[in-house]
């Protein structure tokens, strides 16, 4: 009887130590109000579904959540948030998200979109590389209110150009050496052009001169087709 009395005492202590280490990392908050608080700190959220009674959701308390690596990058990262299916709320919880195995891990994006959803029991390496996964800028943004309700302005994601880190582009030049006889140009001939232009009739109208070999633009506005030509 006093052996079962020590042994009653020290899984007392063990799971108060637990609950200790524990305390800091998951947020008393509803899911509702959890999802709020993460769409304003642009962080994801993970809800651990979980019962006194379940071996395995201790287990992961005493596992999972006081590995250090995982209550570092949840404190960085997410909103953690825990919920009791033997409280009223949590059972309500429970129903509203169709949890039917304890443990259950749901990740939500900032905005409040599933990402993942783990029944059983989660390893603190497998819970991380959920979390390295889903940890991008798109699931870390969204509206953000204001504490009155309003909508305040909308901030994106900072985009992540790290892929874009090469050596920068130098064009190089390159001297292209044409050949006369690689050029052709139709034989057209020359239409002949007056040595007055029919448009003006000013006795000081220039003469167009052309030569032949050459071809030219000029830019006139001129009154009939024969001007024109």
């Amino acid at each position: 009887m006093k052996r079962n009395t020590i042994l009653f005492i020290f899984c007392l202590v063990g799971s108060m130590q637990s609950v200790k280490a524990n305390s800091s990392l998951f947020q008393t908050l509803s899911i509702e109000r959890a999802q709020e608080r993460a769409a304003n700190e642009q962080k994801l959220l993970l809800v651990h579904f979980s019962a006194n009674w379940c071996m395995p959701s201790q287990w992961m308390n005493d596992n999972t959540f006081s590995d250090p690596k995982v209550q570092a990058y949840l404190q960085q990262h997410c909103l953690a948030i825990e919920v009791d299916v033997d409280l009223p709320e949590g059972h309500q919880e429970k129903e509203q998200f169709q949890i039917n195995t304890l443990p259950t891990l749901l990740l939500f994006s900032a905005s409040g979109r599933l990402l993942e959803k783990t029944e059983g029991i989660t390893t603190a390496e497998d819970l991380l590389r959920i979390l390295h996964k889903n940890n991008s800028p798109q699931n870390k943004w969204a509206k953000r209110t204001a504490p009155n309700g309003n909508p305040v302005a909308e901030i994106a994601p900072r985009p992540d150009f790290s892929h874009l880190d090469k050596p920068s582009f130098t064009l190089k030049k390159q001297e292209v050496k044409l050949q006369s006889e690689q050029i052709s140009t139709p034989n057209l001939p020359m239409p002949t052009v007056p040595s007055k232009p029919h448009a003006s009739n000013s006795e000081d109208a220039p003469v167009v001169q052309l030569n032949p070999k050459e071809y030219g633009v000029e830019v006139a506005v001129l009154q009939d087709y024969g001007s024109v030509i």
